[in-house]
């Protein structure tokens, strides 16, 4: 029997409270994070963001419409009380958090909790100079494009700081320098991104670079079409799933790649090998006979 299904809409009530728009921004620093969150609400008595449980040390500026505004800590959560207009306001809540994060690998997720129903949030990191978000959850959009610059290619993000902000009707704050990236979703659980210092990816693609020149250089057997078609399917699989680390793999692999080069040709230059090859073949010797006439 086909079911029968009545359908209600959903009414808001005044006391409930509506987010519309939601900025999170994340700073990430060595030994403080800096959480914001820019949001436009309407209707409700508060605004409540939860902190994690181990965050002792913790400083917090509110502002709504641009006044500053009292913040109450209730054990783990942060309240802002709303004006009781019904309209709507815009808050700006600053929090700063006494956070180790180590300088060579890192896993970054937003410290704060929005309220629940919050809609689609731009969240954007400010990871520091020299580092790079290796990998974000899938269920993350980007809101990037890439550029080339040189010969390089960076992540420019589809919203400045300011459009950023004017999404949601804030004023513009300043923000320390840093490289940037903007990303929007709905789950903040699924939240999280990797960021990875410069030395440490030089370190791990110099090394797997050089190590793939000893073997080929070193063991003729590895010569073979076989060892690039399994080159290109690893690095195929790494662009289909993580195509940030792909991208930086591949700039840093290029860099490596050219100092092997430049390696080589010094080494021929100084000692050239006898058969004229660079890569020079020592597994099979020939033999001359003597044939009697």
């Amino acid at each position: 029997d086909p079911l029968r299904l009545k359908l209600l809409s959903r009414l808001t009530s005044p006391e409930e409270l509506t987010v519309q728009k939601t900025v999170l921004r994340t700073v990430v620093g060595r030994n403080l994070r800096h959480e914001s969150v820019h949001a436009k609400v309407q209707g409700g008595d508060s605004f409540k963001v939860g902190l994690p449980s181990d965050a002792a040390e913790v400083s917090v500026q509110a502002f709504i419409d641009g006044s500053r505004r009292t913040v109450r800590r209730e054990e783990n959560t942060l309240v802002v009380l709303l004006p009781s207009d019904r309209e709507t306001h815009v808050v700006d809540l600053q929090v700063w958090i006494t956070r180790e994060t180590p300088a060579s690998f890192s896993n970054i997720k937003p410290l704060l909790r929005l309220p629940f129903g919050v809609g689609r949030v731009y969240w954007q990191i400010i990871a520091p100079s020299d580092g790079h978000v290796l990998w974000a959850s899938p269920t993350l959009g980007r809101s990037m494009s890439w550029r080339f610059d040189r010969w390089k290619l960076y992540r420019q993000p589809s919203h400045d700081d300011r459009r950023l902000l004017q999404l949601v009707d804030a004023t513009s704050v300043a923000t320390p320098p840093g490289n940037r990236y903007l990303y929007i979703g709905s789950d903040l659980r699924s939240f999280e991104v990797v960021i990875v210092s410069r030395v440490v990816l030089w370190i791990l693609i110099g090394s797997c670079v050089l190590l793939a020149a000893v073997v080929l250089t070193n063991f003729p057997s590895s010569r073979h079409p076989v060892t690039a078609v399994a080159l290109a399917v690893m690095f195929g699989g790494l662009l289909a799933i993580a195509p940030d680390a792909a991208v930086l793999a591949g700039q840093f692999g290029i860099i490596a790649l050219v100092l092997v080069v430049v390696m080589i040709a010094v080494r021929v230059l100084i000692s050239p090998a006898k058969s004229g090859r660079v890569f020079s073949s020592t597994a099979g010797s020939y033999t001359h006979l003597t044939l009697p006439t």
